[in-house]
Order: structure tokens, then C-alpha cells, then sequence
């Protein structure tokens, strides 16, 4: 996925949103005299934050996909014969089993998709009627 891709720049649109409201809320948030308003605005500008890393992470990830998909092209169109490839799938081991701290960190990591992002976004829009 590159800068051109309607996608990215639709993320990017979505990222610059999501902090200039941050922003503001933000600013709204050390202005408050309440705290009850204060806690109401960090709240959303929690929730815009975390639309910006998810929003990031999942600009991330499908850069990333993207260059592990050219290298699987690349990777096919060199011709190698088939002989080789078949000798090559033979001999291939068992994936390797992740140990339980590798399995702790990933499911600790937030993940990131679309859906994930516009829920967030909804979110914040209600929040911000309010």
C-alpha cells in the first residue's frame, strides 16, 4: 500500500481528524473547571488518541502486507524448477511452535482494523453530541 492508495489516504484523512479533536478536547480538558468536565473531555480525548494509534498500526500493517505480497510475487516469478520446489516442500519441517511468553505479547498488543477504527470513531462521534 503506498501514499497513492485511496485506502491510505483515506486513513490519513481519518488520522488528522481524530487529532485535531483529540486536540482540542484535549485543550478543552485542562481548561475545564469541573472535575467531572474534565474527566468527560479526557475521555474523548482518550478515545481520539487511541483512533490515532489504531489508525497508525493499521496503516502499518497493511504497508507491511503489501511488501510481504511484492515479495512473494518476486519470489514467483523467478523461474526455478519444479523439481527443486518439489524436493524443497518435502523436506519442509513443522512450523515452529511459539512459546507462551511470544503468545502473552501478542494477544497484549492492540490490534488493529478497520472495523476496530470506525467503532472508535463512532465512538467519539456520540461522545462528542453529547
Amino acid at each position: 500500500m503506498n501514499a497513492d492508495d485511496p485506502r491510505s489516504r483515506q486513513l490519513d484523512e481519518l488520522q488528522q481528524v481524530a487529532t485535531r479533536l483529540g486536540l482540542a478536547f484535549g485543550r478543552e480538558a485542562e481548561a475545564a473547571e469541573t472535575p467531572a468536565e474534565r474527566v468527560a473531555l479526557f475521555n474523548l480525548f482518550d478515545r481520539c488518541f487511541f483512533s490515532v494509534r489504531v489508525s497508525i498500526a493499521l496503516q502499518l500493517r497493511l504497508r507491511r502486507e503489501a511488501r510481504r505480497q511484492d515479495r512473494e510475487d518476486a519470489r514467483e516469478d523467478r523461474d526455478a524448477p519444479e523439481t527443486e520446489r518439489e524436493e524443497a516442500l518435502e523436506r519442509a519441517e513443522a512450523p515452529e511452535r511459539l512459546d507462551y511468553t511470544e503468545r502473552d505479547r501478542d494477544r497484549e498488543a492492540e490490534r488493529a482494523s478497520l472495523p476496530l477504527l470506525l467503532d472508535t470513531l463512532d465512538g467519539v462521534v456520540s461522545g462528542a453530541a453529547a
